[in-house]
């Protein structure tokens, strides 16, 4: 993707039209954001990339240390939690 090097404020307005109704809903009280000022939001609006997933896929696993931070701007998403215990690892427990 080619970006412009736009000035700081025009960058911040393209942003703000993008993603400020989402970031307006993260900064409500007892919201993750609660209290952080314009500005940081500012600055986090300016380096949020969309990305596309399609239903299925897999966007973290449990195991996994997080190195993103994901808004969920249209959809939903489903939180899968598999629990494994040594039940199942007993020759004698049947799957099938």
């Amino acid at each position: 993707m080619c970006r412009l090097d736009l000035p700081r404020s025009l960058r911040v307005k393209v942003a703000d039209a993008k993603y400020g109704s989402i970031m307006q809903r993260c900064a409500m009280v007892e919201r993750p954001f609660a209290g952080c000022t314009s500005r940081f939001l500012n600055a986090l609006m300016i380096i949020l990339k969309p990305v596309h997933v399609i239903p299925g896929d897999t966007i973290v696993f449990k195991e996994e240390v997080p190195r993103e931070l994901y808004f969920v701007y249209r959809g939903a998403l489903r939180v899968v939690i598999i629990l494994f215990s040594s039940c199942f690892l007993n020759p004698e427990y049947n799957l099938m």
